[in-house]
């Protein structure tokens, strides 16, 4: 390089050395406490060479950009039998090597990713070409890492993965890995946690504008909800909302409970009622009842209900078919013509065939309508509000659920789903509504245990992003859902022998 000049490094010991480039932004490097250096320096019109650069140890702090973003340290990383060849202008092209890098604190930042750790790795190469570049790590260990995606913080421990690849081009990032294990995970988001006490990635794992996982084996998970909030669940939004001449339209992220969940539920439903009631004739009313339910493919006998019902309920409470309308009226013994009905059902044709035999799916349970409501819709509202019936307080006590699940669907969003399955469950506890006495409603509990437990995701919207996975558990070793009123407020789920499979997690929010 004619009119240039070329500096010979060798037995280098400089306390300080500091680079950086004309680039926006720039590339910025600041080395310390360097020892047994050697290598060629080249300037010549504007445009550095570096070549057979070897350094025994130095510090080293680093300001790097990545695409969109940036990778720095904010405390300077040791680095131990370094190499380095390339070229500056503008910015580095080039290839450095090193054994071994630590740095306390190392930082990245993305559009929707960032990320802080104790960092370590080993057999460490940097390539940058001025467009993008690649790093590959041998082992990488980070300890005491924090990770914010969109929303979601999460907190690792530690976490060790081996033939790391990163790299970047024009704009885009991606990430390979052959295989990774982490201690101590801890994921947050408003008032829900998740702790994970070891999870695997014995296949590794991929990210290139989605996370794709062959398998995750995780030991136990518990799961907690502080306060269930719909503000806090962009996935679950609030019912829509008509505007003046508009309506607005649905949101593809919109997560529903797919009522044929309960076709293939197998099991019993028992519980014991309490009522209290102002009723037609009757007055004032407490009552107790004992319900013993089987069920079978997702069916119940309604007469079983009726059965559970204490003698003077029985006598005034009848259960019917009235047209196209399962109903629950009241009747007065011996007084014909004053059936009034209480709760009713739209039945579909088939559905009018099973009522016909005392027979009720479960499915079609949710779709309940008090008959206030319906004379309400017939503008008929003097009748809702003068009727007499009221309800003061009820009770669900010994509740004690045992059923299985064939896999089926669950919930629904946009074009995905969420299908189950349960080999067995046992659902034991209370439940409390007193709207007269809100001051003396007891403490309200539901817990279960089960075993043989899994879901499949397929294109679900969680967070505003799409999921698809397998999930497979060994034991459901506790849940417990503590509600006000009926209303769930807080949830607890404690899981062992985990498995995820097949996970593709979209990182662009869904539409």
């Amino acid at each position: 390089m004619s009119g240039g000049l070329r500096l010979k490094l060798a037995d280098l010991a400089c306390a300080q050395l500091d680079l950086s480039t004309q680039s926006v932004p720039p590339t910025v490097l600041r080395f310390e406490e360097i020892s047994e250096g050697c290598g060629d320096l080249e300037f010549a019109d504007g445009l550095t060479r570096l070549a057979g650069i070897a350094i025994k140890k130095l510090l080293a702090t680093l300001e790097l950009p990545l695409g969109s973003g940036r990778l720095f340290t904010e405390e300077p990383a040791t680095i131990s039998h370094v190499t380095c060849e390339g070229r500056i202008r503008n910015g580095f092209a080039g290839e450095l090597r090193a054994s071994v890098l630590e740095s306390e604190s190392v930082c990245l930042e993305l559009d929707s990713v960032t990320s802080r750790a104790h960092l370590i790795a080993e057999g460490l190469n940097v390539k940058l070409d001025g467009r993008g570049g690649r790093i590959q790590v041998g082992t990488l260990t980070l300890q005491n890492a924090v990770v914010t995606l969109s929303e979601l913080a999460i907190h690792i421990g530690s976490i060790t993965v081996s033939g790391l690849k990163v790299g970047w081009d024009s704009g885009e990032f991606h990430v390979d890995a052959i295989k990774a294990h982490a201690r101590g995970l801890r994921i947050e988001r408003g008032p829900a946690l998740i702790q994970i006490a070891a999870i695997d990635l014995p296949e590794g794992l991929r990210v290139h504008e989605r996370v794709e996982i062959r398998e995750v084996l995780v030991g136990a998970i518990e799961i907690s909800v502080s306060e269930l909030r719909r503000e806090d669940f962009p996935t679950i939004p609030p019912e829509d909302i008509e505007g003046e001449g508009q309506s607005k339209p649905r949101r593809k992220s919109r997560i529903k409970l797919d009522h044929g969940v309960f076709e293939t539920v197998n099991g019993q439903l028992d519980v014991d009622a309490s009522m209290s009631m102002t009723l037609p004739v009757i007055g004032k009313r407490d009552s107790r009842h004992h319900f013993r339910i089987p069920v079978e493919g997702g069916i119940i006998d309604y007469r079983d209900f009726e059965r559970g019902l204490s003698d003077l309920e029985d006598a005034f409470i009848d259960i019917r078919v009235r047209g196209q309308d399962l109903v629950i009226e009241r009747d007065i013994p011996l007084i014909p013509g004053l059936q009034k009905p209480i709760v009713l059902w739209s039945l579909s044709p088939g559905d009018v065939v099973l009522a016909n035999k005392q027979l009720v799916r479960l499915a079609t349970l949710p779709n309940y309508k008090f008959a206030s409501e319906r004379e309400r819709d017939d503008s008929d509202d003097e009748r809702g509000k003068k009727s007499k019936v009221r309800l003061h307080r009820l009770d669900f006590d010994n509740i004690a659920v045992h059923l299985s699940l064939d896999e089926t669907a669950v919930l629904s969003s946009g074009e995905g789903s969420l299908r189950a399955h349960i080999d067995e469950l046992d659902l034991a506890g209370s439940l409390h509504f007193h709207p007269d006495f809100d001051d003396e409603v007891k403490p309200t509990v539901l817990g279960a245990v089960g075993k043989g437990l899994g879901t499949v995701a397929s294109k679900l919207i969680v967070f505003g992003h799409e999921l698809s996975a397998r999930l497979t558990i060994g034991r459901l070793e506790s849940l417990e859902i503590a509600f006000h009123e009926l209303r769930p407020k807080t949830f607890g789920l404690a899981l062992k022998n985990v498995a995820i499979q097949d996970v593709d997690f979209d990182l662009e929010l869904a539409e």
